[in-house]
């Protein structure tokens, strides 16, 4: 084709379609592929229309755009909300009013037909950049939002960004297991403020400007510092709240200091968190104070967290240890033995009153923890090993991360598990209860699979015992073999001066006694004073004795000392051979009837399908897909609330009033979980609802062992309320709720290769989210606040009110 000119001819892109496809969020390489062109033409194109992705919402004068409409004239923006906006939208016209309406410097305000007219004249960086981090929308609509008020000549992230001023931060690496189980330590990204003293100044400072700070009332004139740490998503956070300020379980008000992408072990948390030890004795010291302008204010600090970060920090074993509590020397023992009513406060009859159980365990202190670490180390059985002599010194086996120096009060119970794992505890034993009547007419239901399901468990039963009898066996043995290295052959002798005729006894001298279990050889014992061995030097039970006649000296297993040590490890490596032979039988026993199981749970019975669709379509709540199936803190409010709902299914007048008892006792209690402070009737109130449901429980359920959270509700959470005054104020909400939007930042910077690099991208997101200016705006709520509603507030009229109860929100 002739074109009049030397070369191809241009292709001919009309402008108005590049406009339309820009304004479609169409990239340069989809628009090559559209046209057939090469990317390249795409942007020569765009450069000679002049045509910039900062101009695609350029025009959009009375358009609905996120819920508000937009009218540029003569470069100051009008801003009016829609009638027709969703929920979502809603809180973005209300967060922009609300913030607005606090700077009237900024904008004026009208009212119009019942609409909110916003005039923008003018805004400054700083409150800019808190603008742009309490809107918290998507990264398109934060686009489209900076577009239009930068084309009214308001930049909301200007040249000179408002930088989270997070102190001196230490940004590095170490080696650290990243999962649990792992042998490999590769070098996992940190980051944290290198000293925790002046940062808590700092974030102390900023909330000492909000409106609701207060340390009157309750408080007594303190600041209440909460220190606590969690897993959650791929990082560990170590974080603080000020309890001074309203709506401190906000994530928004949880300050993070410190951060690394591994799990929680005790070794990972020394290594990222043991560099504020020093810190953290300096914040408990008496005396301490913080100076905030003209005011001086003494702190207290409070440690919070889930059960198992409480117990590492402190050096404690666990909730499966000898001594399962951090504020008492209750034993695991008793829990699981239930041994009746299990209270601290017993209720008398003749005075109508509480008092002390006096045969309740003794109470923690400090100096008793720090005590019993003194001990555990200088123990020197086991090979002197802390965690094998825990159950010795009240499983205190670590040194502590960050030591309480001041009382165990301070370490304050998890409230929020608490509540989470007693309620699913409960729920899974009315569904097992359920699963129980299913069972008694599988065999109507369907005989044959009846038969393999009792002859799998029975199977699977009594190889579970003897796996668990050899696996106890081969660790006592190899403890005894230790024994006779360390023993002395001549300290240990029967009545009538008889010796153990074993070259090498494991007997230690200090056991001389009538109680040692002595056995006499049929071939060397030719009187009554010879042949004489120690059951545990030949490894022989009570029952195993039964059937001894010749002992190793005279089968020629046994000579010497050294042949005593050779014997031994040739019965252990037998033993570990009967173990491994053992397991591989329990392995396949239990297989078997786990595929059988999944059978039973196909043919579900009536009354357990019944219970998971009341469940799921009556009261509206979903299984979680991870951990167990499990639910959230929401899901137990609701499943408390509707437990009537549920318990229709149970045809037994007794076991209905049993469990419904029980969950309704749980749901008193947490009622007054709330996050405020409870007042002195309140507090009586709960301390006589734990202390009867401490009573009635093991009555009420004796086949039931008592759980360690469930003795955290009936004991100590009563002690919290008497000493604070709370519950809610000081439980772990916040730092639990930081971590979906930690994952949700760990999402947008997953583009960054650069591990410290991303990390410290994370943490100054969240940084710039909790040190916004909480002056410039309030809290805008979705919520009802009225009593005994659960609406949510929506734009009617052109008023937020209740879509329930039609009160407005003021």
């Amino acid at each position: 084709m002739a074109a009049g000119r030397t070369g191809r001819p241009t292709c001919n892109i009309p402008r108005e379609q590049l406009v339309y496809f820009v304004n479609m969020n169409f990239t340069r390489r989809e628009l090559s592929t559209i046209f057939g062109v090469s990317e390249r033409t795409i942007s020569t194109r765009l450069e000679e229309y002049g045509l910039k992705k900062e101009d695609r919402w350029h025009d959009l004068s009375g358009k609905d755009i996120l819920g508000l409409t937009f009218k540029n004239t003569c470069n100051i923006l009008e801003v009016t909300a829609c009638q027709n906006t969703s929920t979502t939208d809603d809180d973005i016209v209300a967060v922009l009013e609300e913030y607005f309406r606090r700077n009237p410097k900024i904008l004026s305000l009208t009212a119009e037909r019942n609409k909110s007219l916003l005039t923008i004249k003018e805004l400054s960086p700083a409150s800019a950049a808190d603008l742009k981090i309490l809107l918290r929308l998507p990264m398109n609509k934060l686009r489209m939002l900076r577009t239009l008020l930068k084309n009214a000549g308001v930049n909301i992230i200007p040249k000179r960004r408002k930088a989270y001023d997070g102190g001196s931060l230490e940004v590095g690496a170490a080696s650290m297991k990243q999962r649990a189980g792992s042998a490999d330590e590769p070098e996992v990204a940190f980051v944290r403020v290198k000293s925790l003293v002046d940062h808590l100044h700092r974030s102390i400072q900023h909330h000492h400007s909000a409106p609701s700070f207060s340390t009157n009332g309750s408080y007594k004139g303190k600041l209440w510092i909460k220190i606590g740490g969690d897993k959650g998503g791929n990082t560990t956070k170590l974080g603080l709240q000020v309890v001074n300020t309203e709506n401190c379980n906000s994530p928004d008000n949880t300050d993070i200091f410190a951060l690394y992408e591994a799990y929680d072990s005790i070794e990972n948390l020394k290594v990222v968190f043991g560099s504020f030890t020093e810190d953290f004795i300096t914040l408990q010291r008496e005396g301490f104070t913080v100076n905030v302008g003209e005011s001086i204010y003494p702190i207290y600090v409070f440690l919070f967290g889930d059960y198992e970060f409480l117990c590492k920090v402190v050096g404690h074993m666990g909730a499966s240890a000898a001594y399962p509590c951090l504020w008492c020397y209750t034993k695991l023992s008793d829990l699981c033995n239930n041994n009746g009513p299990h209270n601290p406060m017993l209720w008398s009859k003749e005075t109508q009153a509480f008092f002390t159980n006096p045969s309740w365990p003794a109470k923690r202190t400090v100096a008793d923890m720090q005590q019993d670490l003194v001990r555990n180390k200088e123990d020197p059985r086991r090979g002197g090993d802390p965690r094998a002599n825990g159950s010795n010194h009240h499983s205190i086996a670590l040194d502590p991360i960050l030591p309480i120096l001041t009382h165990v009060d301070h370490i304050i119970p998890p409230s929020l598990h608490i509540l989470l794992g007693l309620v699913v505890r409960y729920y899974k034993y009315l569904e097992t209860y359920c699963r129980s009547i299913d069972h008694g007419s599988l065999g109507e239901r369907n005989e044959e699979l009846f038969k393999e399901w009792e002859e799998a468990s029975s199977l699977t039963k009594t190889a579970e015992v003897d796996y668990f009898r050899l696996r106890d066996c081969v660790r006592e043995e190899e403890e005894m073999l230790k024994t006779f290295k360390r023993a002395n052959s001549n300290g240990n002798v029967l009545a009538r001066n008889v010796r153990c005729s074993l070259p090498l006894c494991a007997v230690s001298a200090s056991d001389i006694s009538g109680n040692v279990d002595w056995i006499q050889c049929v071939q060397c014992g030719v009187d009554e004073d010879s042949g004489w061995y120690h059951l545990s030097c030949l490894r022989l039970t009570e029952q195993t004795a039964a059937s001894f006649s010749v002992c190793p000296m005279c089968k020629g297993d046994v000579n010497d000392e050294e042949s005593v040590l050779t014997w031994q490890k040739e019965l252990i490596a037998q033993r570990k051979v009967e173990m491994k032979n053992s397991k591989l039988t329990y392995d396949k026993a239990k297989s078997s009837l786990d595929s059988i199981y999944e059978k039973v749970l196909a043919t579900r019975g009536p009354v357990e399908k019944r219970l998971n669709e009341i469940l799921e379509k009556d009261v509206g709540v979903v299984k979680q897909a991870y951990h167990s199936q499990c639910f959230v803190g929401n899901h137990c409010t609701i499943i408390l609330k509707e437990i009537d709902k549920l318990l229709v299914v149970i045809e037994d007048e007794g076991m209905k009033q049993k469990l419904g008892k029980l969950f309704k006792s749980l749901r008193d209690i947490f009622l007054f979980f709330e996050a405020r402070f409870l007042s002195a009737d309140e507090v009586k109130e709960l301390c006589s609802l734990c202390w009867n449901f401490g009573q009635w429980f093991p009555i009420a359920f004796p086949e039931e062992r008592i759980p360690p959270k469930l003795h955290f509700l009936i004991a100590h959470i009563p002690e919290c309320a008497m000493a604070w005054g709370t519950i809610g104020l000081l439980g772990e909400h916040g730092l639990e709720s930081v971590h979906a939007i930690f994952n949700a930042e760990e999402r947008v910077y997953a583009c960054i290769r650069q591990k410290k690099e991303r990390l410290l991208h994370i943490y100054n997101q969240h940084g710039q989210r909790s040190m916004v200016d909480k002056a410039l705006i309030s809290v805008v709520r979705r919520k009802c606040v009225m009593p005994h509603c659960d609406g949510r507030y929506k734009v009617l009229d052109g008023v937020r009110k209740c879509q329930k109860c039609g009160q407005s929100c003021n």
